[in-house]
């Protein structure tokens, strides 16, 4: 009877351990899921972070040299100024003073003070105007300045306690530490002993040193009722509890509020009697104890709010040190916030209302620019004006709401979880992969033990007892590891929504940051193009625009042009042009613009079109039906000109441009072309080129015996005598065909094939065919033959070396035509062909002609313009290399906006807790089995399989 027991529990026991072993592969196969989807996201993650580095970089040396340009000289751009402080961060703004500093020689402080002196007495006495001290306050680090208002509240005889509660109260925690650090290397004592010093009241003193010390509570959630009601009773006693006119107990109140925030402050005040917790906190505490226990239950903006509009209304003047120490120490978002929360509280006078009526001059402009948000400062002044780079959100916003996004899903995966689910996907991952699941294999009893003696059937009821032992220890340590893995499950579901979260913030940074760059490049091209004439040196406004122009991507050209039609209803490459006038360089800067844009549908275009087909079309409009080309060139066409595009364009490019032309000329480009160069082999040449049908599959193998007829053919009837017999002759027409359709490989193989077999002089075809033939034929077959950017860098190499005057025309056309990515290959072309770089051979051949021309292009060929930035699209390509400009590359790891800057401060953690989880997984899968060699020994009537299936578990979580 014991013995069927012990079986029948055995039983049960091995469901349960297959049970729980299928949960638990079903678990361990969701967080493997969500390690890969982490392993995918993390790598979006960092590109992003990266690029807005490199944007930003890029931003702070751009506003380095504006603040420069703002200062320089007689007088001080004032409005320039304003409009880059108050559009940063703080972080912005230490990146640009770092940039400035290296640059320039002095800090932003230094230079604010030396520009921006009181018009009485400054030049005398130093001391700043108003402007000039509230864009001191934005120049300076965060901690520090918080530090230097800290002690100002407690220099001299007395104590500023208003100021000094409005100071510390409305600092987090994260910002407090850094104050106290600050002070500390200042001041050379610790900001708590100054404080012990300062205030003598011991109430106020200790709620006061409590609060320095940053601990108090951000989660911004209510207590709990049970938690509130019993602070509220706590509270009410200590009221009670005061004698007379003495002071309260202050420890237990201090202790309360040494860690609360605003929304625990009210929750306390909902059970506190008849909510009258302000009221009994100003009958019974007063002065500033009261003063710093009411500004604990207040928010942030409230608190400042108030602030202002005492610094506004209640003197007779205005006491701008408030304003300067609020609006100074806050951000563009900052301040929009604070703005609607004094609006709010003061609807009878909005806060821009109240500033444009008690502030004048340059001064009411930079508060202005504080407060009111880019949409509002459009419509109330300039469409014209920047955006802040960065997002709408305060940094500590943007975390609050990851939190609450990343709360939400852990509870959702707690809700949602179903160990049906996790034991079905189990079962199923053993089925599609072949593998047996573990299981126990339970021997068979028919009761025939009866002829066993005792000691016999004692020893086996023994054995089972302790099988059943060992599966009722696994079962249990499974347990245990399913409610691990559970946990691990949550949390990873909890890291890949906060980091999609991180992601879409991020995404959105990037596209501010982008605008923001885009429309500054428009502003810019628009002044220095308009002004070029007014400038005492056109070689900067130059070097400025070719800044702009050459070293953006097309997408961020694009973006800029968008901006630059939306503001003045142009195009900005045709602007450009119309200023520069009919220049060499305003025609460079003039392709590269329209070669990165679209085009219509306008006058001329039905659709919208790539600028380049566009640019082509202009270009081949212009061969064709030039009268210098039919003076110039026999054939009645620039020749030049046509081999460079129709040659070095693949088939979809020319359908593409063949398109383009009938669209804006109403006829097909064949037609266009047989009128102007007539029926010849030069046509044919040409027409078989826009059929669009080469071969440009570098796989594609050689045909040997259709390339050796036509080299034999070539070498005994000679190449000039095919090329003059036209299409009438097979030959011909097959040697036009090859041109037109074979692959590079074909024709190299052709190439060279020729060569060996020309013993009577051993040139090669293109040496032959220069030999025999007019230039332009010549040229139009060495175009074939070379590959596309060794035919373009030949083409330039012309332009230098066989003319008398070297053709700027054909080298701005090529090069501004040009993709970024191709100028590399182009360079690496002329330099292997010619044992030169072309950046020596255009300095020798017009660096003294041209000189602007000539740093344009060094410039797009080298990225090293000023403020130079390399992106394609807004993907940054040179993230990893960083940027080429030294003067940039130096802060590329500097410069964070707050979303970044809070990322990657939470990052680490996030990218730390997939490592400790993969640690704990091999753990985890051990542990089942820590009581299986115990259970092999005492069982050896078992079945020889039951060791194997014990182990199984760990093996195939391993696998």
């Amino acid at each position: 009877k014991n013995i069927t027991t012990a079986l029948e529990l055995m039983k049960v026991l091995k469901t349960d351990f297959h049970r729980l072993t299928m949960i638990h592969t079903g678990i361990k196969l969701g967080i493997d899921d969500h390690n890969a989807r982490i392993s995918k996201i993390q790598p979006q993650f960092d590109e992003l972070i990266n690029e807005k580095k490199s944007y930003l970089a890029h931003v702070a040396e751009r506003d380095a040299d504006d603040i420069r340009r703002a200062c320089k000289g007689f007088g001080t751009d004032k409005e320039a100024l304003v409009e880059i402080l108050t559009n940063r961060t703080d972080e912005q703004i230490q990146a640009i003073d770092k940039v400035y500093q290296t640059k320039y020689g002095m800090s932003l402080i230094k230079q604010m003070r030396e520009e921006l002196t009181s018009a009485a007495g400054g030049f005398i006495t130093g001391a700043l105007s108003d402007l000039g001290r509230f864009l001191e306050n934005k120049c300076e680090p965060a901690a520090e300045r918080d530090a230097r208002l800290v002690y100002e509240c407690m220099k001299g005889f007395g104590t500023s306690d208003t100021i000094l509660i409005e100071l510390l109260v409305t600092k987090s925690n994260t910002e407090m530490a850094a104050l106290r650090g600050a002070y500390q290397t200042l001041y050379k004592e610790p900001l708590e002993q100054r404080l012990k010093k300062e205030i003598t009241f011991e109430n106020y003193r200790n709620l006061m040193i409590a609060v320095v010390t940053g601990a108090r509570d951000e989660s911004y959630q209510p207590y709990e009722p049970a938690v509130a009601k019993a602070y509220a009773n706590v509270i009410k006693q200590t009221f009670k509890d005061k004698f007379c006119c003495c002071s309260i107990n202050g420890k237990k109140i201090n202790a309360i509020f040494a860690t609360i925030n605003f929304v625990q402050f009210d929750s306390i005040n909902e059970y506190y009697p008849n909510q009258k917790l302000v009221h009994d906190i100003k009958e019974f505490c007063g002065g500033d104890h009261e003063q710093l226990l009411l500004a604990l239950g207040k928010p942030k903006y409230t608190i400042l709010s108030q602030s202002i509009h005492k610094a506004l209304t209640s003197g007779a003047t205005v006491d701008k040190e408030a304003l300067n120490r609020i609006l100074g120490s806050l951000c563009k978002f900052q301040c929009v916030t604070l703005k609607d929360a004094y609006n709010k509280l003061y609807p009878e006078l909005p806060l821009e209302s109240a500033i444009e009526k008690y502030l004048s001059g340059p001064y009411r402009d930079a508060c202005l620019h504080m407060i009111l948000s880019a949409d509002a400062r459009k419509t109330a002044a300039n469409p014209k004006h920047m955006t802040p780079i960065g997002t709408n959100n305060e940094p500590m916003d943007d975390f609050a709401e990851i939190q609450v996004i990343g709360n939400k899903s852990y509870q959702k995966s707690i809700d949602t979880y179903n160990d049906v689910t996790c034991s079905d996907r189990g079962e199923a991952s053993f089925v599609q992969r072949n593998i047996q699941p573990p299981s126990v294999s339970i021997p068979e009893w028919d009761g025939a033990g009866v002829s066993m003696d005792s000691k016999a059937l004692t020893a086996m009821l023994s054995e089972y007892n302790n099988t059943n032992n060992g599966l009722i220890a696994s079962n249990q340590q499974l347990h245990q590891d399913i409610s691990t893995a559970k946990e691990m499950l949550f949390k990873l579901s909890k890291q890949v929504d906060e980091m999609n979260a991180w992601l879409e913030i991020l995404g959105v940074n990037k596209k501010h940051i982008r605008k923001h760059v885009a429309k500054r490049d428009a502003l810019d091209i628009y002044k220095y193009a308009t002004n070029i004439g007014t400038f005492t040196t056109n070689t900067v406004v130059w070097d400025i625009l070719t800044g702009i122009v050459c070293q953006r991507s097309r997408g961020q050209i694009s973006d800029a042009n968008a901006e630059f039609f939306l503001m003045y209803n142009q195009e900005m490459g045709a602007y450009v042009k119309k200023c520069l006038g009919d220049t060499d360089f305003s025609k460079f800067l003039y392709y590269i613009i329209t070669s990165s844009c679209s085009v219509g549908p306008n006058a001329e275009y039905s659709i919208k079109y790539d600028g380049g087909y566009a640019l082509d079309v202009e270009f081949i409009t212009q061969a064709i039906s030039t009268w210098s080309a039919w003076l110039t060139n026999s054939s009645g066409v620039d020749d030049n000109i046509l081999l460079e595009l129709l040659f070095t364009r693949s088939n979809a490019d020319l359908k593409m441009l063949k398109i383009c032309y009938a669209d804006k000329n109403k006829k097909t480009l064949e037609e266009d072309l047989a009128v102007a160069i007539g029926k010849n082999s030069y046509n044919l040449l040409f027409q078989g080129c826009l059929g669009c049908n080469r071969d440009e599959n570098p796989l594609t193998p050689v045909d040997v015996a259709s390339a050796t007829y036509l080299v034999d053919c070539l070498i005994n009837q000679g190449i000039k005598s095919i090329w003059d017999s036209g299409v009438d002759s097979s030959v011909c027409s097959q040697f036009l065909t090859t041109l037109a359709t074979a692959s590079d490989n074909q024709l190299k193989y052709i190439n060279e094939l020729f060569k060996q077999k020309n013993v009577a002089n051993a040139k090669d075809l293109l040496d032959e065919a220069k030999a025999a033939l007019d230039a332009p034929i010549a040229k139009a077959i060495c175009g074939r033959f070379l590959n596309k950017y060794a035919f373009l860098a030949k083409c330039i190499y012309d332009c230098m070396e066989n003319t008398m005057i070297t053709d700027r025309t054909t080298i701005v056309r090529i090069l501004g035509r040009a993709r970024k990515e191709e100028i590399p290959l182009i360079c690496d072309a002329y330099k292997e062909k010619y044992q030169q770089t072309l950046v020596v051979a255009l300095t020798q051949s017009i660096g003294k002609n041209s000189p602007n021309l000539l740093r344009s292009l060094r410039s797009f060929i080298f990225d090293d313009a000023p403020g130079a930035a390399e992106f394609e699209d807004g993907i940054a390509l040179g993230v990893q290399a960083g940027f080429k400009s030294s003067s940039i590359s130096k802060y590329n790891s500097v410069v964070a906006v707050p979303v970044a800057q809070v990322v990657q401060q939470q990052q680490p953690q996030m990218v730390q807790q997939q490592p400790m989880m993969q640690q704990q997984q091999p753990q985890m899968m051990q542990q089942p089995m820590m009581q299986q060699p115990m259970m092999q020994q005492q069982q050896p009537m078992v079945q020889q399989q039951q060791p194997q299936m014990m182990q199984q578990p760990m093996m195939m979580q391993q696998q």
